[in-house]
């Protein structure tokens, strides 16, 4: 059974903290089994993910590049605020979504390494046990 512990005090009254359970999670004798060609399923669509971030990113820096010329050249100086507004936030979107696209790229790489380190090791077990079997 979960355990919580109360480590914040609100107002007088403890707070559960959910994120410190004790005495719930073990270490379990199941088997465990992985695919490495999950694994690579995975990783290309990472890979996919990450290339959508990227050119997601490259519209709103192709976008971003001319608006506050046109804001300006329809609404006059008066609304040159708003053109820099814009830049500024979709600045920040911009780079939110090259940060994510380098990490799904980063999460695809891994996973294709896992994937061959898992089928690397099933390879050495199985040279291991026909050795130890004196090649039976």
């Amino acid at each position: 059974m979960a355990v919580l512990t109360a480590d914040t005090m609100v107002g007088g009254a403890p707070v559960e903290n959910t994120c410190s359970l004790q005495d719930h999670y073990r270490m379990s004798s199941a088997p465990v089994s992985v695919d490495p060609a999950s694994l690579r399923t995975s990783a290309v669509d990472n890979d996919e993910c990450a290339a959508s971030y990227d050119e997601y990113r490259r519209q709103v820096s192709a976008w971003i590049d001319g608006v506050e010329d046109e804001i300006i050249r329809c609404h006059g100086a008066i609304a040159a605020p708003v053109g820099a507004s814009l830049r500024e936030y979709f600045g920040r979107v911009s780079g939110y979504a090259e940060q994510t696209g380098a990490r799904r790229a980063g999460m695809a790489q891994n996973l294709m390494a896992a994937a061959g380190r898992y089928e690397g090791g099933d390879a050495d077990g199985a040279q291991s046990i026909s050795a130890a079997g004196g090649g039976l």
